[in-house]
């Protein structure tokens, strides 16, 4: 039937499409992909910089360790008082396993002077200050961080 509009159909097409949804979705997929390389990167270096701060305490605390070991040698130090530069001390060994750090001491003489505390030296009994200097240099081998530190002391005994 001609006149009868009951049994036609009248398609409504959408409009076409552009992709807008899915260039939008790879811009914001960039960008976040970006993000968590820049945030990987920046996790990495701030782990190395804590493991080289880790290593330098390692290695300074064997070079202190060694010093304080050579301070406390009797033998190295009577063994410097006789000699005229240094005298190789104790070496220490600080930390386990690849964090290893080991410390070469050296006890040098300087001589001595009177004693603090004292008028050019009367009434101190034959004392004197012997005064000496001790140096010592650390190396974490697996790390390749060192350190070094000296330090000077007073030991008050006879003439």
């Amino acid at each position: 039937m001609p006149g009868n509009d009951s049994n036609t159909k009248v398609r409504i097409l959408p409009p076409r499409q552009r992709g807008a949804v899915l260039v939008i979705g790879l811009l914001i997929l960039l960008v976040m992909t970006l993000i968590g390389v820049t945030a990987m990167s920046t996790s990495t270096m701030q782990e190395r910089m804590s493991a080289n701060g880790m290593n330098a305490n390692i290695a300074f605390q064997a070079a202190e360790s060694a010093v304080i070991a050579a301070m406390s040698s009797l033998a190295t130090v009577k063994s410097a008082m006789g000699t005229v530069g240094p005298v190789n001390g104790p070496t220490v060994t600080y930390g386990s396993g690849s964090l290893t750090a080991v410390g070469n001491s050296q006890v040098t003489y300087v001589g001595d002077s009177i004693p603090d505390g004292t008028s050019l030296g009367i009434g101190t009994s034959g004392l004197t200050a012997h005064q000496f200097t001790a140096s010592s240099t650390s190396t974490v081998t697996a790390a390749n961080a060192r350190s070094a530190t000296n330090q000077g002391w007073v030991f008050i005994g006879p003439k």
